[in-house]
Parts: structure tokens; sequence; C-alpha cells
């Protein structure tokens, strides 16, 4: 299904569970360019979003529920973006952050102020990295932060623990997928 299609029926409360339990990252030929690849990953990035979402938000009791769509999406967004980063820095290849942060401004919609957006970004994914934890391996604090991102909040966040549980799964199993696609990009 196009992003677009998909984006949608999330926004407008529709989904298929189906149709989100076959979702796999789609392979990247190796001739693929700069564009092209960025748009791939783009795509990957918003179906995870987007399942992950719709997954939460079909719970019964989900401590996202309170948590409107728009925010909860564009913050995974920008999860994803950085977990792209951190899996192609790890593997020591191509990452196109400026071709996505085109598709990031063509989705959430045309800013006057590119470089505003842009750095609003990178403060999430310092934010993410400076909490991420390889040495332990423990993601305590980075589930922790990503929940205040995603909440808006510090203090208000219902069922932390939990809350940061799934963030933390999400993340784990968002970086395995995109590995597997990264590894047909090319080395820097």
């Amino acid at each position: 299904m196009k992003v677009s299609g998909l984006l949608k029926r999330f926004f407008n409360n529709g989904s298929d569970a189906s149709e989100k339990k076959s979702a796999t990252a789609p392979d990247f030929p190796a001739e693929n360019t700069r564009r092209e690849s960025a748009a791939l990953l783009h795509e990957a990035c918003v179906k995870y979003a987007v399942d992950f979402i719709i997954e939460e938000l079909n719970k019964k009791d989900s401590p996202f529920k309170d948590v409107p769509r728009y925010r909860f999406f564009r913050e995974m967004m920008i999860l994803n973006y950085w977990l792209l980063d951190k899996k192609a820095q790890k593997n020591k290849k191509a990452y196109f952050f400026d071709e996505i942060c085109d598709k990031y401004s063509e989705l959430f919609g045309a800013s006057s102020d590119r470089q505003k957006e842009i750095d609003s970004i990178l403060e999430r994914h310092k934010a993410y990295y400076d909490s991420w934890n390889d040495i332990t391996g423990h993601q305590d604090v980075f589930g922790l932060k990503a929940a205040e991102f995603i909440f808006d909040s510090e203090k208000n966040i219902p069922r932390m623990e939990e809350v940061s549980f799934w963030i933390i799964s999400y993340a784990h199993s968002a970086m395995k997928a995109f590995g597997a696609m990264l590894k047909n990009l090319p080395a820097n």
C-alpha cells in the first residue's frame, strides 16, 4: 500500500490488522539513486511508525490512547530517522539525512524555515544518542526520553515503565529491520 493510502486510513481511524502483520521492509536494489533510496527509507519509517501506533491504539488499555495521533506519529518519525542514522553509522553505510528531511517536510507540510525543522530533528536525535546506552544494553533512560517527547511532558506520562518498555521494544525491532534494509546501500 502506498504511503498516502496508509496515512489516510491512519488519520481516519481505520486499520487493517492483517495487512499490518504482513508488513516487511523493502529490499534496496544496489543501483538505486540517493533520492530513490531516501524515499524507500522514508516510506519504511512511515510504515513502521503507523503500524506501531495502530497496534498501540487498538489495545483496549493502551497508555498511548490519549496522545494526539499527529504528535505521536511525528515523534515516531523522528525516532525512526534516528534509528536509521544510528544503524547506518554502526554499519558504516551511507545515510541520506538531507533527502529524508525533504520527505519529512513534504509529509508534515513545507515550512518557511527548513533549517529550524532540521535543527529540531537534530536536537531530538542528540537527546536520543545521549540517552541510548550501548555499554550496558539497558535502554531505560532512552525509553523514558522518547516517552517525554511523545507525551510532550516529563511528569504526566501514564504507566511510564510500560510506555518505556514498548518504545524500547519498538526501537530494537525497527533497528533490526532498518539494518536489513541498509545492507544493500553503499558504504560511505
